[in-house]
Parts: C-alpha cells; sequence; structure tokens
C-alpha cells in the first residue's frame, strides 16, 4: 500500500487537556470550600465560598492581577506593576517581589510541590517556567509558547493556552516539559485559563470570541472519557492518517457532528502498561516483553484499519470463542468482561455471532480473523465507543402498555403501563432494600438470584439465538434475570 505522509494531529488524550492581555477578573480558589481570590478594580480581593466576608487584600496604584494560592491557603501569588511576579500573605502582609528583571514575568500558577510555574519573555519568546517561592532555582520547563499555565492536582501536568494564528488553544505537557500535545484546535475561538479537576480528568476553561470580552466568553470543559478507576478505553484517539485527494491532502480533525474523515491504512502500535495489566487493542498482539519498572509493552499490528483503539485494566476477565459459520470464515473472539458480568459471558457470545453471521449473510464476510468485545466499567464514560454488544434486560416487571396504573403528573392524571410503569416500579424496589450504594452497573441481581422469579415462558419473537426473544430458564433476552420477589435481590 502508499505510504502516506500526512498525519492528523488531534485533541482526544488520555489521563483519558495571548490569552489578551489581561485575564479581565480571575478567580482562583484556595483549600476546599475555603475563600475565593479574585482581582477587582486592579487590586486583590477575597470571600468566601458562601460570597460572604468580602475584603480586601491589596492596595496598589499598580495592577494586580492573575492570583494563585498556595497549597496550604496562606499566600497568593499574582502579576503587578511591569509584569513582574509578586508574592503576599493572604492576610496582606510580606509583599515579595519574586521576578527581578526586565522580561515579562505573568501567570504565576501554585503548584502542588510549592513550585510556581509561569509564562516569562526571559528566553525571548512567552515560554512556561517554573520557580520555588522565593523567586530562586527558575526553570524553563518548554519553549513552547504559551501562557496561562495550570497545574495538574498531581503535580504531574501542566496545561496552558498557546498562541494560534489570531487565537489560542489549549495545549498539555508533563511537569518536564516532555509528552506536548494539543487539546483543542480552533480557528476563531479564543481558548484559555484552564483550571484541572480534582480528580485530574477535567480540564475547565474559558472560551469565546477573542475579540468580544469577556462577557463573550463561557466555561467549557474536557473530560478524560474512557477513564475511571483503573479502567482505561481509549478510542478516537490520534494520529489518523489523511486522505489524499485530486486536490491535495485532506487532513480534517475530529468534530463531533461530523465525525472523522480520514483513510485506511497499517498500524503498528507498542502499548506500555503495568505489569499484570490485561490489553485489549485493534490487531493482533504480536509481541509481549517486560521492560524495568514494573511495566510491560504489547505490541499490536493490524492492516486496512480505519483507526486504532485500545484498553487495559487489571480487573478484565478474558474469555475466547470461536465463531464458524458453514459459508463464513472463522473469526476469534475475545471478551473482556468486568469481574462481576463474568456470568454474562455467554450473552455476549451469543451477540457476537448473531452480529458476524447476519453481517456476513447480508453484506458480506467480516474481514478481521478476530473480533475484541469490551464490557465497559461502570460510570467510565466510555460506552459510546465500546462494542460490547450487552442485552438491554437485566430485570423486568411489566411489558404491557395498557397495565393501567394512574400517574399524577403536572395537575393533570394520566394512565401508563410497559416500560413507564416499569422503570419507577424497579427504582421503588432498589430504594426498599436500601443497598442502592453497593450497585455497580446493576450487578447486584446476578449474585442474588434467589430474590427473583425467573420468567420461563413466553416470546416476542423470533431470533437466533432463540433466548433473546423467548423466556428460558436463566437470563433470556425479554425478562433478564426475571422479577422482583421482594427486595432481597436488589
Amino acid at each position: 500500500m502508499k505510504r502516506l505522509t500526512c498525519v492528523l494531529l488531534g485533541s482526544i488524550w488520555l489521563f483519558a487537556w495571548v490569552a489578551p492581555p489581561r485575564a479581565g477578573t480571575g478567580l482562583q480558589a484556595g483549600a476546599r470550600n475555603g475563600p475565593i481570590y479574585f482581582e477587582k478594580n486592579n487590586d486583590l480581593y477575597a470571600v468566601d465560598s458562601s460570597g460572604a466576608n468580602l475584603r480586601r487584600i491589596t492596595r496598589s496604584h499598580a495592577q494586580e492581577l492573575d492570583p494563585s494560592v498556595s497549597r496550604d491557603g496562606t499566600e497568593i501569588a499574582f502579576r503587578s506593576g511591569r509584569d513582574e511576579i509578586f508574592r503576599i500573605g493572604v492576610d496582606g502582609k510580606n509583599r515579595v517581589n519574586l521576578t527581578h528583571n526586565g522580561a515579562h514575568d505573568l501567570s504565576p500558577a501554585w503548584g502542588p510541590t510549592g513550585r510556581i510555574a509561569f509564562a516569562s519573555t526571559r528566553s525571548g519568546t512567552s515560554a512556561i517556567w517554573t520557580m520555588d517561592r522565593q523567586g530562586r532555582r527558575a526553570h524553563e520547563v518548554s519553549r513552547a509558547d504559551g501562557e496561562y499555565p495550570a497545574w495538574s492536582r498531581d503535580g504531574k501536568w501542566l496545561a496552558f493556552s498557546r498562541p494560534s494564528g489570531a487565537t489560542y488553544d489549549l495545549w498539555v505537557m508533563r511537569s518536564d516539559g516532555s509528552g506536548l500535545k494539543q487539546l483543542t484546535d480552533t480557528i476563531v475561538i479564543w481558548e484559555g485559563l484552564p483550571s484541572w479537576s480534582p480528580d485530574n480528568r477535567t480540564i475547565v476553561f474559558s472560551r469565546g470570541d477573542p475579540n468580544g470580552g469577556l462577557g463573550g466568553r463561557k466555561l467549557w470543559t474536557i473530560d478524560r472519557t474512557g477513564v475511571v478507576g483503573h479502567f482505561y478505553f481509549i478510542a478516537q484517539w490520534f494520529p489518523k492518517l489523511g486522505v489524499l485527494q485530486d486536490d491535495g491532502w485532506n487532513c480534517h480533525q475530529f468534530h463531533s457532528s461530523t465525525e472523522f474523515f480520514a483513510d485506511y491504512g497499517s498500524y503498528d502500535v507498542s502499548l506500555t502498561v503495568p505489569r499484570g495489566w490485561i490489553v485489549g487493542a485493534t490487531g493482533v498482539e504480536r509481541e509481549r516483553r517486560d521492560e524495568g519498572g514494573n511495566a510491560t509493552v504489547h505490541r499490536y499490528y493490524q492492516d486496512d484499519v480505519h483507526d486504532f483503539a485500545w484498553t487495559t485494566s487489571p480487573d478484565y476477565v478474558e474469555r475466547v470463542e470461536l465463531f464458524e459459520h458453514p459459508t463464513l470464515p472463522r473469526v476469534t473472539m475475545r471478551l473482556l468482561l468486568q469481574p462481576e458480568h463474568a456470568v454474562q459471558a455467554d450473552r455476549h457470545f451469543a451477540a457476537t455471532r448473531a452480529t458476524l453471521q447476519y453481517y456476513g449473510e447480508w453484506f458480506g464476510p467480516y474481514p478481521y480473523g478476530h473480533i475484541t468485545i469490551v464490557d465497559p466499567a461502570y460510570q467510565s464514560g466510555a460506552d459510546t465507543f465500546s462494542t460490547s454488544f450487552r442485552g438491554t434486560p437485566d430485570i423486568a416487571w411489566d411489558a404491557d402498555p395498557n397495565t393501567g396504573v394512574a400517574v399524577l403528573f403536572a395537575g393533570l392524571w394520566f394512565t401508563v403501563g410497559g416500560t413507564s410503569a416499569s422503570s419507577p416500579i424497579i427504582a421503588s424496589v432498589y430504594a426498599l432494600a436500601g443497598n442502592a450504594g453497593s450497585v455497580n452497573a446493576g450487578s447486584y441481581p446476578y449474585s442474588h438470584t434467589s430474590g427473583l422469579f425467573d420468567v420461563t415462558s413466553g416470546s416476542n419473537g423470533s431470533c437466533s439465538p432463540s433466548y433473546l426473544c423467548t423466556g428460558v430458564a436463566g437470563y433470556d433476552g425479554p425478562t433478564g434475570l426475571g422479577t422482583p420477589n421482594g427486595s432481597s435481590g436488589f
């Protein structure tokens, strides 16, 4: 195949993110539920998180901007005067100038280890630097042109704004300057003032018209979709191969309303994960080797695919079966299950066999010799990208739309049945059980089937395999595990 030289570099990452001359009214929270520090009329102020006890911290003839509070909540770093960085106590005392030079030093950010990140022109461009609380041991982290750095809560990453033509985009890098990644790529939108969530999974930032002032900006977030606990699911990631058209290379990035425009290609990807973690990925594993530091490298390869996705977790339960059909090629089916769903393996394989069969009979043989089915962890946000083929019902109550349950809504009485009646009833059973705090993705009934009536007869159609449409002993498609027998199954 042709060697493609155009690569889309992108804005989706795992973990899994100049400004105008001044930031306007900047806000900086102190310790949890502590004061909020902000700038007003060129001075620094503080107010309690309740909105009470407004107090003024600085009284200066210069502009006092960009406040950032220390982790222990006792000091504030800020920009003042002709772009110098100062430190002051939250009581307004002990003001100290930390940067005595002719460069522009601005947008300080106090990190969890006590070091202060800031933007500075002392190397000729607005690069990201760090220093200690005395202004000493200054170190250029990266020459990547940027401003308004923000530390992740664990101190391992820095998010910042970087100019792109007339606008600004969000970037991230490790605290040592490595791992530089672009998170957003816009043409006419200003994006900056990033701030990390406590779990390091989300970045909140300001976005709006670069010429519209702060009033035209809104707060946005970037999520690390597909991550929760020790579960990682990374799909729709970059780089992706651009498309060579008659008028040249077409290298679109991802857009939420149009997905991707990219070409098929060969992927040869090495993934380094903690030793003992199970990895699932596009393609076939060609190599696995242990490295120092309790890590293992997994190498996957696949020709003729549009994208590369992968997942890893130490908790996966792995199952492998073979799809066989008299007129279709064999396909190895690899299933990666959450441990609480281990009893659902048969239904995953049954759904996958049905999918491969009808796909092959209606459209043509599945073009690869393997398929990986991923059961995403609860609340990971990975469901959009997974291909778990999971049957819908776990438990059942009532399928008759004419049951006749009376509901008072907005002052009017309605008659409902089916799922409109079943959903609140099942929710009520969970509430009666008093066990909702320990329920994980509906897994509790699977280990407490004695608390259910198993529905073993009846049908709502014809399916292959038949249990997807017919009541049988144990799990079936129409009724799941059955109906409540008291609340012990919940």
